[in-house]
């Protein structure tokens, strides 16, 4: 910061400071909205797409499930005998679905009337009963990716701009500690509500930072490291530029001996 530019800000009415602090929370907000959610369907695309690949097309009916293909059906996980995923949906053969669990870690038997998980030894059942007609396979999750997924990234919408607008005060709360006493350890006169006027001002170029590194495609190293770092020399040079304009930094001549 430049001579006088902390004592400038401080004048300012708090609404400046507000309107500061609400527009960083939404620019914050869009940014991750806008960098990760065609990474989200694109992925969630990917996936569906692959479903009929790697596993069979199950039909629920009437609380019962059941598949065309020779049962049991072992799915390969990769995750060898510690997880083992299976379905069994013959007549009868309910009891026989926790044998195939015993000598693993975690996992999931889907049977003919309810689905097994395991997961550190603990087993849990959870009953097919109140599962509504539906057939899996590609064709119809894409159908319903279509149709929710879009509502599903208005709602995440909604949740990372209360996140932000919960997280970036608390950032100027806590940040505005470092000009509201650095600018005391030197009898500089300074309000909190002066230094978080002070923090709110300071966050716009580490946003603006990471606005930037977003739109380019720039993974920064240690992101966040970068983002605090960057906010709290700012609050630094906004309390040097306090000191200077009070009239009470000291001669850096005096003391020193011939």
């Amino acid at each position: 910061m430049t001579r006088g530019i902390a004592r400038s800000i401080c004048s300012q009415s708090a609404l400046v400071a507000i309107a500061a602090l609400l527009i960083c929370a939404a620019v914050s907000a869009f940014a991750i909205v806008w960098a990760n959610a065609p990474k989200v369907e694109s992925f969630l695309n990917s996936t569906v797409q692959k479903y009929d690949v790697f596993l069979p097309e199950i039909t629920f009916k009437n609380g019962h499930a059941s598949i065309r293909e020779k049962q049991p059906y072992f799915i390969d996980t990769g995750g060898g005998k510690e997880l083992v995923v299976a379905i069994d949906t013959r007549e009868g053969k309910e009891n026989e679905a926790l044998d195939y669990l015993s000598g693993a870690e975690s996992g999931a038997v889907l049977t003919r009337n309810s689905l097994l998980t395991k997961d550190r030894g603990q087993t849990r059942i959870i009953s097919l009963k109140e599962m509504p007609d539906f057939v899996f396979n590609s064709r119809n999750l894409q159908e319903l990716l279509d149709l929710y997924l879009p509502t599903a990234i208005r709602y995440g919408t909604i949740l990372v701009v209360i996140y932000f607008l919960f997280v970036k005060p608390l950032q100027v709360l806590i940040l505005g500690l470092i000009p509201y006493f650095g600018a005391r350890a030197y009898s500089v006169p300074l309000t909190f509500g002066e230094a978080m006027k002070i923090a709110s001002i300071a966050m716009i170029p580490p946003v603006l930072m990471d606005i930037l590194a977003q739109s380019a495609g720039i993974r920064l190293p240690f992101e966040f490291v970068l983002y605090f770092a960057l906010y709290i020399l700012l609050l630094c040079l906004a309390v040097r530029d306090l000191v200077r304009n009070s009239g009470l930094e000291t001669d850096p001549t005096v003391g020193i001996n011939p």
